[in-house]
């Protein structure tokens, strides 16, 4: 991460496996049943690996600078 931002995951059995604000610098594992549904603030300064491959997040971020996706 580049610098705070708040993170939500539900997995697909509806949930909650993680809701939190991260701050800069840090990491998070996350493990649940697909698909993994998930909410990014400050999408800009996460970095996302999902099953060892980079993901670019950068189509799903909105004006406001959040990103909404879906993880199969």
């Amino acid at each position: 991460m580049t610098g705070d931002s708040w993170i939500k995951v539900v997995d697909g059995t509806g949930a909650s496996l993680f809701e939190q604000l991260k701050k800069n610098g840090s990491e998070q594992v996350i493990t649940g049943k697909r698909p993994l549904s998930i909410v990014i603030g400050n999408a800009s300064a996460v970095n996302l690996t999902y099953n060892d491959k980079v993901i670019d997040i950068a189509s799903y971020k909105r004006q406001d600078g959040t990103a909404r996706f879906t993880l199969e």
